[in-house]
């Protein structure tokens, strides 16, 4: 599932919002964001 929302959750980030409004708009948990930009840190 993680997988799926990963582009929108680089994209509001890149937007400067915080992880805990990605957690709130998407309906996610603010740990689940954490892991997605986590993830793409170690690959990028």
């Amino acid at each position: 599932k993680s997988d799926k929302l990963y582009p929108k959750v680089m994209e509001v980030i890149e937007a400067g919002r915080s992880y805990r409004w990605i957690a709130r708009d998407l309906g996610i948990s603010k740990n689940t964001v954490t892991e997605i930009v986590r993830r793409h840190r170690e690959t990028a």
